[in-house]
């Protein structure tokens, strides 16, 4: 590979590429496809998430209200976190008032262990920083000294709850205030944990609420929502439901649908408790027994309100389908510029010493080039739209693309792009060459393609899924035609090193014996036009 080969081939492939981006069809085409990928995003994610509200609460499976706090933080760390605000409208036997305690009661106990666990100097800054009840929070810490803080807080919790002390070590003073000095001192109460409900969700409690006046104040924006809880509230959930503005969106309302309705669950288990004539300090252990196994387990979503987990689909079928994508158009393209090329551009080849084999190399490359640079302006023209859309819901539904951007998949599956490119390319170039017009090269591209793509290439997406890794996933992986595709579908799952580089090797002479057989086609079929187009200007030849 000298230097007038490396040079001429350029040339030719620089050519073919300035003349391709020059055409008004190549821009159409490439600012097009973005914007219609865009919208069918936003279409299939309205389809995905509109759902009636009364079923968004069906499922008896449930997350823990922490988790979904602490996942509600997360999601907007570093900024703020917007408080949603909710009503209620009960028809239930007072289970509204016992929610209300219940949710109460969690942040209650949350504070205190945030409280207990600070060291002398925090402690301190503590109680410069909130209204009253200094000497009360005093008496307590010293109280707690030589108990565990869970255990501690448990003890006051209960006296709280049931206004007895179980214990003379919980100081009477802060029993008596804290009730009181806890909802004149909110602010500072979230600084120091910040799992508080309230620093994400508010209920607002509607006077003479009904359906009307709530209605009324969702299409004012005043709440996110409200719930509406059923006369006879059975042991699920599933009977409440939540009615959000047609304008809202329901991802923007899950967290608080999800928080709600765990937390209601738990409130169901000790308000039932309550009905039974237990004692006291029995029930109140029945319903920590609940919050701890409530505590320990994972919980999926609500179907109804679930986003489907499409990422095996996508990390399977994805590069798949884009190599076919970006592949399938250019060969028609690199069909009709060979045709074209042999046919109505004679006068380049005989007013220049170029060979068909460097002919051939800078129309391939030329095609290449223009399928990395529409890839290229596609990325950026689709990400320009979603900075432009800024809907957060949209860049949160494009979190599973992120993996693709990493450099190792980003390189494996450009270089079996272009391994496919050449292999294929120099292929439909030796079958090109012998048609004698741009519509039978066309058409002899078509039936290759058909040939190969709908019968064989699908039938290993389907097998190799069952067996991921193993023997039969690496020899397919050394048969020529299949193996850019099979190695693209394998992108997050690549064999190790040594074998990696064997296929590499495989697959580059497998591109070089398509060339070795393309150019002898190519060189004969710009032959062939030759002595058809001189005959007549020179004679034929006896």
């Amino acid at each position: 590979m000298n230097q007038k080969y490396l040079r001429t081939v350029w040339i030719i492939t620089a050519r073919e590429w300035l003349a391709t981006i020059q055409t008004p069809m190549f821009w159409r085409f490439l600012l097009i496809m973005p914007i219609v990928f865009f919208v069918l995003v936003i279409v299939f994610r309205y389809v995905n998430t509109k759902f009636p509200e009364e079923d968004w609460l069906s499922d008896e499976q449930l997350r823990d209200p922490t988790q979904v706090l602490e996942y509600r933080k997360l999601r907007f760390e570093g900024q703020i976190i917007p408080q949603q605000l909710y009503a209620v409208l009960d028809h239930s036997d007072g289970v509204a008032e016992f929610i209300r305690q219940t949710i109460t009661e969690r942040d209650q106990r949350l504070f205190l262990l945030s409280i207990l666990e600070l060291n002398d100097s925090e402690f301190q800054e503590f109680l410069e920083s909130v209204s009253g009840g200094q000497e009360a929070f005093e008496l307590l810490r010293q109280a707690s000294l030589g108990h565990t803080s869970t255990q501690f807080v448990d003890e006051v919790i209960y006296a709280l709850q049931f206004q007895e002390s179980g214990s003379s070590m919980i100081p009477e003073e802060f029993l008596r205030i804290f009730p009181t000095w806890y909802y004149g001192n909110q602010a500072s109460i979230e600084k120091m944990d910040k799992l508080i409900s309230t620093r994400f969700f508010r209920e607002v409690v509607v006077p003479d609420a009904s359906i009307e006046s709530l209605n009324a104040w969702l299409n004012d924006n005043q709440i996110a929502g409200y719930f509406v809880l059923p006369p006879a509230l059975e042991q699920q959930t599933r009977d409440i439901k939540f009615n959000i503005s047609a304008k809202t969106s329901k991802l923007q309302v899950l967290d608080l649908a999800t928080w709600y309705r765990s937390v209601t669950n738990q409130a169901l288990h000790e308000y039932r408790l309550t009905k039974i004539d237990l004692h006291t300090e029995l029930k109140f252990s029945f319903a920590d027994d609940i919050n701890f196994q409530t505590k320990t387990k994972t919980y999926d979503q609500p179907p109804a309100v679930r986003v489907t987990d499409i990422s095996p689909t996508i990390y399977l079928y994805l590069p798949y389908l884009l190599l076919i994508g970006a592949f399938l158009p250019s060969s028609y393209r690199l069909a009709y510029i060979i045709q074209e090329e042999k046919s109505n551009k004679l006068a380049d080849k005989l007013l220049s010493v170029v060979r068909p084999s460097y002919l051939l190399d800078g129309k391939f490359l030329g095609v290449v080039l223009v399928t990395l640079t529409t890839l290229v302006i596609w990325a950026m023209v689709f990400g320009l739209l979603v900075t432009l859309f800024n809907d957060t819901t949209l860049v949160q539904s494009l979190e599973h693309i992120v993996p693709f951007l990493q450099l190792p998949v980003v390189s494996n599956f450009l270089l079996f792009l272009l391994l496919m490119y050449a292999f294929y390319g120099y292929l439909f170039c030796r079958i090109v060459a012998k048609a004698n017009t741009s519509q039978q090269a066309i058409q002899s591209v078509v039936a290759f393609n058909f040939l190969l793509f709908l019968p064989m290439i699908p039938s290993f997406l389907v097998i190799m899924p069952l067996f991921p890794g193993d023997i039969y996933s690496n020899i397919v992986s050394f048969i020529p035609p299949f193996t850019p595709f099979v190695m693209v579908v394998r992108t997050f799952d690549l064999p190790d090193w040594p074998l990696y580089s064997t296929i590499v090797v495989v697959m580059l002479f497998s591109v070089w014996w398509a060339r070795h057989r393309a150019s002898q086609a190519f060189a004969k079929g710009i032959l062939g036009e030759l002595e058809t187009k001189m005959s007549p200007i020179f004679g034929s030849r006896k």
